[in-house]
């Protein structure tokens, strides 16, 4: 996508950020995986469930049974990631980002406004804003560290790695990033064509920080084009409209055994691009 005809490219757009990090936890949930081993075992069967539940235990019960889907799926793969890395959920900064954010909400409540204005449930009012699951995860583990919300449309995963390793650069500190997009109700469904929800979450930490770091990461901002990677062969059916889900190849490389070195590129605007180099050998 070219800038506008007689638009120069900003001169920041020569200058290349490097940033190294570690992933050291991942988090996933569809409707067809529960959790990342699921997820692996998947990509190399091309097996997957008809369904799987969602019951993120660090929602208290009273809370879960409100919560909306959304809210439930971010917070489970946040503790998915953190859990494997070995790390307490309240010490990471967030990073969250989404296309649309929870759209089934969002179209609920513009139905009941068109209908009956004087119905709309404070519950679902509060879970409309963009940044509803960061203040549930925030409050279940009792975490004081900054939490971001980013809504980028189909860019929003890897801006939302930008910032994260832009943060890790600057303050030295674990990062969550989470990434999640629901499957759109009809209303919706011109914007966001994807037929399959489908949430992830990385913990990355500066380089040597964790003795579980999976692979070592190193993000190159690179002043070129970029279209998104392929997903893997076998990804379940409906994820290739999904915008969070065009991280997948960074989570199914960074899951699975490779030898030297695996490279990615992300867009992130035009005329600028993330190059991901990632390395096993030296974690």
């Amino acid at each position: 996508m070219p800038l506008a005809s007689g638009v120069t490219t900003p001169p920041w757009y020569s200058r290349h950020c490097v940033i190294e990090f570690d992933i050291c936890g991942i988090g996933a949930w569809s409707e067809r995986f529960a959790n990342a081993e699921e997820l692996v075992a998947g990509l190399e069967s091309g097996l997957w469930p008809d369904s799987v539940s969602l019951q993120p235990e660090l929602i208290p019960p009273r809370e879960r049974r409100r919560a909306p889907q959304f809210v439930k799926m971010a917070v489970e793969v946040m503790q998915q990631a953190c859990r494997m890395a070995g790390m307490e959920p309240n010490r990471p900064a967030t990073v969250f980002a989404s296309q649309m954010s929870d759209m089934e909400t969002t179209d609920n409540i513009c139905r009941v406004l068109a209908e009956s204005p004087r119905l709309v449930s404070p519950t679902r009012f509060h879970n409309s804003v963009h940044n509803a699951a960061v203040g549930y995860w925030s409050i279940a583990t009792a975490s004081h560290a900054p939490a971001n919300a980013i809504a980028a449309f189909e860019l929003s995963s890897s801006i939302a790695l930008l910032e994260a390793a832009a943060q890790l650069a600057v303050e030295r500190t674990p990062v969550l990033v989470v990434v999640q997009d629901a499957a759109p109700p009809v209303p919706f469904e011109y914007i966001c064509p994807g037929a399959a929800t489908f949430a992830a979450a990385l913990l990355i930490a500066p380089p040597g920080a964790s003795a579980r770091a999976l692979v070592r990461c190193r993000l190159t901002t690179s002043p070129t084009e970029a279209d998104w990677p392929d997903l893997p062969p076998r990804s379940p059916d409906g994820l290739a409209g999904n915008a969070s889900a065009r991280i997948l190849p960074l989570l199914a490389a960074a899951l699975t055994p490779f030898s030297g070195e695996v490279n990615l590129s992300f867009p992130v605007a035009p005329r600028l691009s993330l190059q991901l180099r990632l390395q096993r050998e030296t974690c």
